[in-house]
């Protein structure tokens, strides 16, 4: 509590001083001001400025603006919001901690309010929104299942009473994506929106194995909305959305590469280098993905029933959802030009079903009781699911050669042993291997009540509980794979310790989550102070990389409880905005994934750390100078601290006191943005630049935090030029992304090929020097 206590007289002090200096509210000069950013953190619409809590939200005018793709990109400007890019599925973290991808999430996921388990939908969901909010700490008590890390939610945009639409084209160096809507009432009563979106992004790297162009992804998605209003007091809501994306991945090249294992790869190809930044990589297999007709559907009814006895309002919100997903995926798993081994069969489906029924209303004075003002929700929240995956990793042609060579000669620590095949083996070790196909059922039932009591003006007292019921059933099934159908010899199975086993462990769990708050708005409301307390929860999972009987099946559930002390202001005439808060999280059962050495190969498995800790300070804000109208500044800093308290049997020893994976000390972004008119091209035609500098600071990426895989810390900039009428249908843009051609990582280790090379060294590169530009026109 230190840190909070100190950061609160430091801002009071300044905030005492900078309204001490503002002039009265008479005489204030009228000039520029910022926007109001509406959010629905608290289930219903606020001001982001009025939440107590950290939370930023950008709006769909600023992505399109800022030329933000992806739920990625969107995570460069917000510090202490990392998306680490796996893939499909993105590993969120936010204040250091992160979701695992498996079992419930620690950074929750909501599109139009629907909560996912799957992280890999935002990047299905990512256009034609109106906004993304992300709510900082833990989230126990309003959205779906409890979340310990933090909250992330996609608004897409709404159908709209009066016909209009928009259209954007961009053309970057060797992407293209084409996306629009239309919009507009079909009835007196109903009104329909429809969206699309196309994307094509070209070859990212040559396969010198055979020379092909590698990387390309194609996406294609669209949503359909229909608002129907019967009465005045009844909105009828019903979308649909469907993606499809074929992913055509490159493998994590090699970013070092030690002369055996180069000498004994030159022989598959002579061409393959160490070198990770030349755009150039080698293997056999080529490594691919498709999401197939992934549909995300719902209807919501909201109904307003005005004064109900003691109420002066109560309304009414019905969601029902579901979600249909399926993909399937290829892997070149030892990441070279040998055919040593592959995931020639990956594959997950989810069906997943959601009810949420709840209430609103405000009174005057606590129902009755003494004066002021009184808001609450309540509701219930059902949801079935389920999950469906199917894993196989078997031996190649090379596998043999690869068994008496230098990479597995580096894993026992001495030569390679030239292995012969037993009698009935078939001669060789191709498609030799297991099979791992986990299928799971979740069920959760919770309610929950959060109450708003406000004996004056100025003070809010909130306070939240909500209590939950899941079950989970597992069927696990671990089969030993060999071409002869006899899985008793399987070699590359007797390398994992993998056996013929089928778990079916079930998980039962009766859990509560809550929250209370203080708000207090000082200076005539000018800026609002909040300390806040949490707790909540992550349920428990199973250890789907499990493949034998003494392995650990499931872990335990992760629990949290933190405080975050902060202060919002909007200051001089609405024309400087800051907001500063300091938090202090403390984890029981931390879940994280880890490598451990079990058998010839380290192996995956998902693991409990007994303590961690996160605590830091964040602050954001923007100011349009009166005196300078041409020019406008906004940026947002973090400092997180997140470090295990007790992990003494981390992978490769003691960890307690160390640092988190995918959890940098410092983060922020910086923009400065000028304008100026045309009056030539219009009367209100201007052009604008905005210089974004982003900075992440070193990191791991791998649990037992090797030396030598320290991810460095990074400046990198972005820059857009704009030309468009302030008012106008139409506008300009050209973007760069990384304007310097910063050579710099997103991973260092800890892929599926480090396993099979320990001595050199797998990396995942960070987007090099990238322009395009965008085309759009509104009406």
């Amino acid at each position: 509590m230190r840190i909070m206590l100190v950061a609160a007289v430091v801002v009071i002090h300044i905030l005492e001083s900078a309204h001490a200096q503002q002039p009265s509210q008479a005489t204030q000069p009228q000039g520029r001001f910022i926007e109001e950013v509406i959010v629905t953190a608290n289930k219903t619409e606020q001001s982001v400025q009025d939440i107590p809590g950290s939370v930023q939200a950008v709006t769909g005018e600023f992505l399109q603006k800022a030329d933000v793709n992806d739920f990625a990109e969107v995570a460069s400007y917000m510090p202490n919001l990392m998306v680490t890019e796996t893939d499909f599925s993105p590993q969120i973290a936010i204040r250091g901690m992160q979701s695992t991808g498996v079992g419930d999430n620690s950074v929750g996921m909501v599109v139009d309010d629907l909560v996912l388990s799957q992280q890999d939908f935002f990047h299905m969901g990512f256009f034609d929104l109106e906004r993304v909010e992300v709510l900082r700490g833990p989230q126990g008590t309003l959205f779906g299942k409890s979340v310990t890390a933090g909250l992330v939610s996609l608004v897409s945009a709404a159908p709209t009473d009066e016909f209009s639409g928009n259209i954007t084209l961009r053309q970057g160096e060797d992407d293209q994506q084409l996306q629009g809507a239309v919009s507009g009432p079909l009835a007196n009563t109903l009104s329909a929106r429809i969206s699309f979106m196309v994307e094509r992004e070209g070859s990212r790297s040559t396969n010198t194995f055979n020379g092909d162009e590698v990387g390309y992804v194609d996406r294609t998605s669209y949503r359909i909305k229909f608002l129907w209003r019967p009465t005045e007091s009844t909105d009828i809501s019903l979308f649909f959305s469907n993606t499809d994306v074929k992913n055509e991945d490159v493998n994590s090249p090699f970013g070092e590469l030690v002369e055996a294992d180069r000498d004994y790869l030159a022989q598959f190809d002579p061409d393959i280098d160490g070198d990770a930044f030349d755009g150039r990589q080698s293997f056999d297999f080529l490594r691919q993905g498709e999401i197939d007709d992934a549909q995300l559907y719902g209807i919501r009814l909201d109904t307003d029933w005005g004064e109900w006895g003691p109420l002066d309002s109560l309304s009414t919100t019905v969601v029902l959802g579901a979600l249909e997903y399926f993909n399937s995926a290829d892997a070149d798993t030892d990441s070279s030009p040998a055919d040593i081994f592959r995931a020639p069969v990956s594959t997950g489906g989810v069906d997943m079903q959601q009810l949420e029924m709840r209430v609103q209303g405000a009174a005057t004075g606590f129902f009755g009781l003494g004066g002021g003002d009184t808001e609450f929700i309540t509701g219930i929240f059902l949801q079935e699911e389920e999950i469906a995956t199917d894993y196989i990793l078997v031996g190649g042609e090379d596998a043999e050669s690869y068994l008496a060579g230098p990479g597995f000669e580096a894993l026992l620590g001495f030569p390679g042993i030239p292995i012969t095949p037993p009698a009935g083996f078939g001669g060789s070790l191709v498609d030799d291997g297991i099979r791992v196909s986990p299928e799971y059922d979740v069920s959760v039932q919770g309610i929950f009540l959060q109450m708003t009591y406000r004996p004056i003006e100025r003070l809010a007292i909130t306070g939240g509980i909500r209590y939950d019921r899941i079950n989970r059933d597992a069927y696990m099934p671990v089969r030993k794979l060999h071409p002869s159908g006899n899985g008793d010899l399987s070699i590359v199975a007797q390398a994992f310790e993998a056996e013929d086993v089928t778990f079916t462990p079930k998980i039962r769990e009766r859990e509560d989550s809550a929250k209370v708050s203080v708000q207090y708005d000082l200076f005539e409301g000018k800026v609002v102070s909040y300390l806040t307390w949490a707790r909540a929860f992550k349920g428990g999972a199973f250890n789907d990389f499990a493949v034998n009987s003494t392995q650990e099946v499931q872990v335990r559930p992760e629990f949290v409880e933190g405080w975050e002390l902060g202060f919002k202001s909007v200051l001089f005439d609405s024309s400087l905005i800051w907001n500063i808060s300091a938090y202090d999280s403390e984890f029981d059962d931390l879940q994280t994934y880890v490598y451990f050495e079990e058998g010839l190969f380290p192996f995956i498995r998902l693991d409990n750390a007994a303590k961690a800790r996160t605590r830091g300070v964040e602050m954001d804000g923007m100011w349009l100078p009166q005196f300078a109208h041409w020019l406008s500044i906004s940026g947002s800093v973090a400092y997180s601290h997140a470090r295990y308290l007790d992990y003494k049997d981390g992978p490769g020893g003691d960890l307690s006191g160390k640092t988190l994976v995918n959890a940098p000390d410092w983060s922020a972004v910086f923009t400065p943005e000028i304008s100026f008119p045309l009056p030539w091209m219009g009367a209100d035609t201007a052009i604008s630049l905005a210089i974004d500098a982003l900075y992440t600071d070193s990191y791991y990426t791998e649990t037992s935090l090797p030396s030598d895989k320290e991810i460095e810390a990074r400046l990198l900039f972005n820059a857009r030029l704009s030309l468009a009428p302030q008012s106008g249908p139409w506008s300009v843009v050209l973007s760069v992304s990384n304007l310097t051609d910063e050579k710099y990582l997103t991973r260092n280790g800890g892929g599926d090929g480090d396993l099979v090379w320990p001595n050199s060294k797998l990396v995942r590169v960070g987007d090099r020097r990238h322009a395009s530009l965008d085309f759009s026109w509104a009406w």
